[in-house]
């Protein structure tokens, strides 16, 4: 990689040296909100797409199926059957656009699977229509879910022109600055002797605020792996702690921290984060500044700061810890450093 020189960062943090047990770490699993297009049953049953072929193709092989079950004795079940298989429509016609809004399958193929075949049922009694109304409900679960997945921003709308617009892996272009190797072990995430990249780190959306994160990569000496984000909190992604990978210059008895797994439908998958990425940094609201002598006895408390720690020897409880106090922030997002494996 090309080496860049980009204006200095306001500051550059220290890295943790904390050596606590290993642990592995959950962080919450994506928030979901309601979403207003499905308030209830019956507004859903209300609103029928104008064009929906798989839905319409339901409806009208319903027809002579719902006419003989009346004729045998469906009667108000019938009745009530009809107004499900409506619903039925109206959910599978709203699935069909979120997956042109989310561009392919919305990973709601065996909820979608349950309605239609009970909607192709025969029968028009009680049981059968709690099958159909079971199943549209756990669709419109899946729904509301995914219309909130559909809402989310994009993961990188409109960058400064600070900041270079061309793609690197998964997540935001930020500067990577290639230094001389350093002398001495006076950083656990600095191997000597080793490559030295500096990473800018934005800790806003406005790119407000940067901080310079020193570092060795661990699979090449451009940082060509490394990847920046800017989270939502809940993240839903577990982490743990592991051992380091292979290709990263050797360093005893000092531990990395990596992606085990990523909630389906979670921040971390809108993202673009995989299980087997490294944890290199993340941001953190430090202790801030203690207020002088005199502040303090007009009642002044400290005034707590977003800072960068590099993980590098922390076991994934701190590291859970540090992000999870980004809640308490101004915005309440997460900055993440990560490396891919190749």
């Amino acid at each position: 990689m090309a080496q860049r020189r980009r204006r200095s960062p306001v500051g550059s943090g220290p890295a943790g040296r904390g050596r606590r047990p290993l642990a592995s770490a959950l962080l919450g699993a994506a928030a979901v909100a309601s979403a207003p297009l499905l308030r209830s049953g019956l507004a859903a049953a209300a609103w029928v797409p104008a064009a929906a072929p798989p839905e319409a193709g339901l409806r009208g092989r319903g027809g002579p199926r719902r006419a003989a079950a009346g004729g045998a004795g469906g009667g108000a079940w019938g009745e009530a059957l009809e107004a499900q298989r409506e619903r039925a429509g109206a959910l599978l016609g709203q699935l069909a656009e979120l997956e042109q809004k989310l561009g392919g399958a919305a990973r709601a193929g065996a909820e979608a699977a349950a309605v239609r075949a009970a909607c192709e049922e025969g029968s028009a009694d009680d049981q059968a229509f709690e099958r159909l109304s079971a199943a549209n409900t756990a669709l419109q679960a899946v729904l509301i879910e995914l219309e909130a997945v559909a809402r989310l921003p994009p993961v990188v709308d409109e960058r400064p022109i600070s900041l270079p617009q061309g793609s690197r892996l998964a997540g935001l272009d930020v500067p990577v600055d290639v230094l001389p190797p350093v002398g001495d072990f006076s950083d656990w995430a600095l191997v000597p002797g080793a490559a030295h990249v500096r990473v800018t780190l934005p800790l806003d959306d406005n790119q407000a605020v940067l901080w310079g994160s020193d570092l060795t990569p661990y699979f090449d000496a451009g940082g060509e792996r490394l990847m920046v984000f800017i989270a939502e909190m809940p993240l839903g992604m577990q982490i743990g702690t592991a051992e380091r990978p292979p290709e990263a210059p050797a360093v005893s008895n000092l531990n990395a921290i990596v992606v085990e797994a990523v909630g389906e439908r979670s921040e971390a998958e809108r993202l673009g984060i995989r299980p087997g990425d490294f944890v290199r940094a993340v941001s953190r609201m430090g202790p801030g500044l203690e207020p002088s002598f005199f502040d303090k006895m007009l009642g002044a408390e400290p005034v707590r700061v977003k800072d960068v720690v590099k993980v590098d020897g922390l076991s994934a409880d701190e590291v859970s810890m540090a992000m999870l106090s980004n809640r308490d922030g101004p915005d309440g997002k997460l900055t993440l450093l990560l490396e891919r494996p190749p």
